[in-house]
């Protein structure tokens, strides 16, 4: 993540660690070797490595995630 958020309230993924579709990308590729792929976040604004965190945003981020075909649990 950028460490940002669209006018959604969306996160905005990292272009330069993940051009071209994002984590939907990534998501497809692990998927392709058979395996399941989810996220971490932490309720707070910003997560231990200094990316955008969930808190307040819980909701559309686990909307967001499920439509880049994470597997949220």
């Amino acid at each position: 993540m950028t460490g940002a958020r669209n006018a959604a309230g969306q996160m905005i993924p990292d272009p330069v660690k993940f051009p071209g579709g994002g984590f939907a990308d990534v998501a497809a590729y692990v998927h392709a070797k058979g395996l399941k792929v989810g996220i971490y976040s932490a309720a707070s604004s910003v997560v231990c490595s200094g990316r955008t965190g969930s808190l307040y945003h819980e909701a559309v981020d686990a909307a967001q995630w499920a439509g880049w075909g994470l597997d949220c649990a």
